[in-house]
């Protein structure tokens, strides 16, 4: 069995976004998403939007004692669940309730899934301790643009004073220099 890329590997910030999911079983199997149902016949490729992926299969972004509120990429709010969370709710879907979660994995649907890049994702209901994927959002994009022009500004201030320094340290050395500024140009 593949198991899952480390946590920056593969992003997986739109719900909307696509997956490659190929039956590998014997059963034809139905999967209803928003506004229509996928019908994955045996051995064909059917593409299907991550988060109808997420509802048979969990969320692979999931993490153990932690859960995410986040704005996407098109400004919907979206939720990460809590990794246990998610595989009692698997499990209660799949008709095993608690006590089961364990058994996940042997009433998981036979597929494979991948990303439009040929990524092959690992879901928590085949895997439930697999490493999670990572995740973008407006919130972080905004931290780090943030970081950045708090970064530029410091940086900015620092020249601006040493510019000054320097200016300063010109005019004391030419008596000539009179009434000049610190953004005269020297010799002016």
């Amino acid at each position: 069995m593949a198991t899952a890329p480390m946590f920056s590997d593969v992003v997986l910030s739109d719900p909307d976004e696509m997956m490659k999911v190929t039956n590998v079983g014997s059963v034809p199997l139905e999967w209803a998403g928003v506004r229509r149902v996928y019908v994955l016949e045996p051995k064909k490729t059917v593409f299907i939007p991550f988060h109808v992926c997420c509802k048979y299969l969990g969320d692979p972004r999931s993490e153990f004692k932690k859960q995410t509120v986040f704005q996407t990429p098109n400004g919907e709010r979206g939720v990460v669940p809590e990794r246990k969370g998610e595989l009692i709710r698997l499990s209660v879907f799949y008709g095993l309730y608690h006590d089961k979660l364990n058994m996940l994995p042997k009433v998981a649907p036979k597929v494979s899934v991948y990303t439009l890049t040929d990524r092959e994702l690992t879901f928590p209901i085949s895997n439930p301790d697999s490493i999670n994927y990572g995740y973008q959002t407006i919130e972080t994009q905004n931290i780090d643009i943030r970081t950045e022009l708090e970064r530029v500004k410091h940086q900015m201030a620092e020249l601006e004073n040493r510019q000054h320094a320097l200016t300063s340290n010109m005019m004391a050395d030419d008596p000539e220099a009179g009434e000049a500024t610190a953004d005269t140009p020297p010799g002016m």
